[in-house]
Parts: C-alpha cells; sequence; structure tokens
C-alpha cells in the first residue's frame, strides 16, 4: 500500500483529474502509521525483549480501506469522475491516525499481560 501511495502522489503518472494525484499528506498519514508500527515494535522488542505483537482488527480495518481507496483513485483516473476523491483522503487519514493509536494502546496492554504472566509463572 506503501508503494501505491507513493506512486499515486507523483505528479504526471495518471492523465489530470480533479483531485490527482493523491495529496502529500494522504501517502504522509499511511506511510507514517507505518513507521510508527515498526518503529515501537523495534524499540519495544529492543528494550523488553517482547514479540508478541499481532495485528489489531482496526489496522486491519486501515489496510483495507487503503485498499479500497486505490481501487476508487485508479477508478477516478480512468473515469474523469473524482469528486468523492476528497472524502476517501480523509478517509483513509482518519483510519490511518486512530489505528496507529489503537496499535499503541493495544501493544501497551499485551505487555501488561505478558508481565502479569511472567510474574505469576515466576
Amino acid at each position: 500500500m506503501t508503494v501505491a501511495f507513493i506512486i499515486l502522489t507523483l505528479p504526471n503518472v495518471m492523465q489530470p483529474v480533479r483531485h490527482l494525484p493523491v495529496p502529500f499528506w494522504v501517502t504522509a498519514a499511511v506511510i507514517g502509521r507505518d513507521l510508527l508500527i515498526i518503529t515501537i515494535a523495534a524499540a519495544i522488542n529492543v528494550m523488553t525483549g517482547f514479540r508478541g505483537f499481532k495485528p489489531s482488527w482496526l489496522g486491519k480495518m486501515s489496510t483495507l480501506v487503503q485498499v479500497i481507496a486505490v481501487t476508487l483513485i485508479l477508478l477516478a483516473a480512468v473515469t474523469g469522475y473524482s469528486i468523492y476523491l476528497p472524502t476517501v483522503y480523509t478517509i483513509v487519514v482518519l483510519f490511518a491516525f486512530l489505528s496507529g493509536v489503537h496499535y499503541i494502546f493495544q501493544v501497551a496492554r499485551l505487555m501488561r499481560e505478558e508481565e502479569k504472566k511472567t510474574a505469576t509463572e515466576a
């Protein structure tokens, strides 16, 4: 998805249509969420050795929204009908933000559970 958004953000990749190319802020949100998740997971793994990271349901929804968005963006490029794209962009950014925040809380919960489990086994 990251590569798709980068390509769709580049100028002159597609025919000029209103609301295309994809605004940089949308692509930055998609990439920023992925970087946040990777950075947090790596930092926690290095500091604690915790590896119990699993995708959250909101993260999966965010990915689904991105897939649908890319489809709708390509459809707009082909048909020239793009009035809906600002709404699509907003929804992509909203899900990226919410899933990033949700991921932080989910990892904190998983780490607390792992800590309790380790404490009871000791």
